[in-house]
């Protein structure tokens, strides 16, 4: 373990303990195992990402 991983390890415990709510990043392949409906989650993702944004020449 170096520095770097502690450092990352302790942001990460300090988040988790935090009263403040952690940033909600939903995403299809999370939400489509969800029993929780979208009238109770506004932030739940429904349709599967466009596929044309896969095809790409970035990498």
């Amino acid at each position: 373990m170096d520095e770097a991983f502690k450092e990352q390890f302790r942001g990460a415990i300090a988040t988790l303990a935090s009263s403040t709510t952690a940033r909600k990043v939903p995403s299809f392949q999370e939400c489509r195992f969800c029993d929780i409906p979208s009238q109770c989650c506004p932030e739940r993702v429904e349709n599967p990402p466009d596929q044309s944004l896969e095809n790409h020449d970035l990498f």
